[in-house]
């Protein structure tokens, strides 16, 4: 998505049809895409989850309801009974997730996002329009003071969360890899000129 999109603020347009770039949706409805996902994430995670860093003292009546509840479950249970709901199976169920009904949470329609909606990148007209992998930059996770482009930090925490682990681990395997692309990169060309040298020579 980086070599894509740059994600740095600067738009990106492939100049040709056979671009990879012509055949993935632009940037703006992507990211949309993703705030989408995230919101439909954060609507099925309970309020009480370790997964959100939400405080008792922002919960509302209900929700403070359902964390009592989950309490009352996980904590005491009935006399030598094991009730069927507690919290190493509603915070680590092995079957699909479930609300606090014991229901299973599907997407509703409003969750879903369809992406049958999403737009293909254009051709770019002009010349001095960036095309993919142009002017492309990679960020050191060494540097402490530095920041991430808005959209970038978005897809990397996005991703973090999907694979669950931090944000730092993925932008330390982006830029290793990156590295690793560079350097191959970089023997090409010094492959390059050496064969011009040898066929000029030759010559």
């Amino acid at each position: 998505m980086k070599v894509i999109y740059g994600m740095d603020g600067k738009l990106r347009q492939p100049r040709e049809e056979v671009d990879p770039a012509c055949a993935l949706p632009t940037l703006k409805e992507l990211l949309q895409a993703l705030r989408e996902a995230e919101t439909s994430c954060l609507k099925r995670t309970p309020p009480f989850s370790v997964e959100t860093p939400r405080s008792v003292l922002d919960m509302d009546d209900k929700m403070l309801d359902q964390y009592l509840a989950f309490c009352e479950k996980a904590l005491l249970p009935r006399e030598d009974r094991m009730s069927p709901r507690n919290a190493a199976t509603d915070q680590f169920p092995l079957g699909p997730d479930k609300d606090t009904s014991g229901n299973s949470i599907e997407d509703s329609e409003e969750d879903r996002v369809d992406k049958s909606d999403l737009s293909a990148n254009l051709i770019a007209e002009g010349v001095d329009q960036l095309q993919p992998g142009e002017e492309y930059a990679i960020y050191n996770t060494q540097d402490i003071l530095g920041s991430l482009p808005t959209d970038l930090e978005l897809v990397i925490s996005r991703a973090a969360k999907w694979a669950g682990v931090e944000d730092n681990y993925v932008c330390g395997t982006v830029e290793r890899f990156e590295r690793r692309v560079l350097r191959w990169w970089e023997r090409q060309q010094r492959k390059e000129r050496a064969g011009r040298s040898m066929a000029s020579a030759s010559e």
